[in-house]
């Protein structure tokens, strides 16, 4: 009986010795040690702002005449959006105008001085009473010679005599107007026309200057975010009657650690939109610290002569590229990927490979090739347990290998990485994916593919944090 039980227990042994690779699953192992990743990724939530935004206002309480864009409309610098009505102003520009000339003109003749004519006229003037003058005196001689015959009264002499007096007023007068006129204009009449002038022009320009602010105008290219009021609307000083952003110019802000900003490690960050990389550089970050979050905000200019590139996990290096400026639009949120050197606190490995345990708490599943004893027999699967020390030399690559769960603690997730800690030597080859197929305990065909995950998961960015 005891041999016949022995032969049983042979012929069981022989046949699960029996089974062949063409029976057993086939399972993708890794060496722990062999994928760490030299850098983990956290990624922080950024959105697409406009370099510059204005809500574009009036300066002066008056009523819209007319508004030329509408929501959506691009625009150009310089471009008239709105304007207000400027028919009073107008009235008083030709008011100022008109008194300007007026008084340009009396500049100008006081500059040129008087004409030849006047002058003539004033010596000619002076040649007539020199003339007079002589005949008061020949008349005044005569008068004195004939009081002294009695032959007139005295009153005929004092008249003579007052005539002569009067015509040497006279031509004493003209001659100095004489002078006056070959002087010229004087200076000081000249300054004092000038500064009526100037005043003049000086109310011309402030009256140009009103009537310009009473036009709108686009301060920077882009587009228009919202017209905020209508024609006839009486606005008041500062009331916002358009809004432009500059959608040229567009800039990414997040708010990030301030030791990833003392670590540069900003300067390589990878920026996101949907499923496509943007081209952007970092130009600026604030000097003090949000007391609200704590964090450091960080600008990004996205490039507007670059383009975006499409996130493929398969091809890091694919050609294909698309224009940003129709990938993201202002608002839109944007992922911004920051690559920092990873700590050794624990062993990183890819998230495919954890499997959930109770509790809450995770495992990994470790293949351990089955030994073969002196005799050619493999060992009992039964006999694996817990403190079994399952890590392994060699690699093991299509060899029967039996499948153990051991529960780790996990640090940390990012993305397609995850840290763990726990009784793991890092020469222990894990299974790394499909997991949900297999059970601790199950015999399976191990098939190490430890080289070819290392080059496959060099190149695969970790996702958000």
């Amino acid at each position: 009986t005891t041999q016949d039980s022995d032969k049983k227990s042979d012929s069981g042994t022989k046949s699960d010795a029996g089974l062949t690779a063409q029976t057993l699953l086939p399972v993708k192992t890794f060496r722990l040690d062999s994928i760490q990743p030299a850098v983990q990724t956290q990624t922080f939530s950024g959105i697409v702002m406009a370099r510059r935004s204005s809500r574009l206002a009036a300066e002066h309480l008056g009523r819209i005449a007319q508004i030329h864009v509408d929501l959506g409309d691009a625009v150009q610098a310089g471009q008239v959006l709105a304007e207000l009505d400027n028919r009073e102003l107008l009235a008083e520009k030709s008011v100022l105008e008109a008194q300007l000339s007026g008084a340009q003109a009396r500049l100008d003749e006081l500059q040129k001085g008087p004409r030849v004519q006047e002058i003539q006229q004033a010596e000619a003037l002076v040649k007539q009473f020199e003339a007079t003058l002589s005949l008061r005196q020949a008349n005044l001689k005569r008068t004195e010679d004939l009081v002294k015959s009695a032959s007139i009264s005295k009153q005929e002499y004092d008249e003579a005599l007052t005539g002569l007096e009067a015509t040497q007023a006279q031509l004493e007068s003209s001659q100095k107007t004489l002078e006056l006129l070959r002087e010229g204009t004087r200076k000081e009449q000249i300054q004092s026309q000038e500064a009526v002038v100037k005043g003049l022009q000086a109310q011309l320009d402030k009256l140009h200057v009103l009537i310009s602010e009473l036009v709108i105008t686009a301060p920077f290219a882009g587009h228009v975010q919202a017209r905020l009021v209508d024609e006839g609307v009486i606005v008041s000083p500062g009331q916002p009657i358009v809004e432009v952003v500059e959608t040229g110019s567009l800039e990414i802000h997040v708010g990030v650690p301030a030791h990833l900003v003392n670590s540069g490690a900003l300067e390589a960050a990878r920026i996101l939109c949907g499923k496509d990389a943007l081209a952007a550089e970092l130009v600026r970050v604030s000097p003090t610290i949000d007391h609200r979050t704590r964090n450091l905000e960080a600008v990004f200019a996205l490039q507007p002569d670059r383009h975006v590139r499409p996130v493929s996990s398969s091809n890091q290096h694919h050609k294909g590229y698309l224009s940003s400026d129709t990938q993201c639009r202002i608002g839109q949120a944007v992922d911004v990927q920051i690559n920092i050197r990873s700590d050794s606190s624990g062993w990183w490995i890819p998230t495919s490979a954890l499997v959930p345990a109770t509790r809450g708490l995770w495992s990994v599943l470790i293949a351990k090739a089955i030994q073969q004893d002196d005799t050619g027999n493999q060992s009992d699967p039964e006999n694996v347990g817990p403190d079994t020390d399952l890590s392994v030399s060699d690699p093991i690559s299509g060899k029967d290998s039996i499948i153990h769960a051991m529960q780790v603690e996990l640090l940390r997730s990012s993305g397609d990485w995850s840290q763990i800690r726990g009784a793991v030597t890092g020469s222990e080859q894990l299974v790394l994916n499909g997991t949900h197929r297999i059970t601790s305990g199950q015999r399976v065909l191990a098939v190490d593919s430890t080289q070819y995950e290392a080059d496959s998961l060099d190149n695969i960015a970790p996702g958000s944090e």
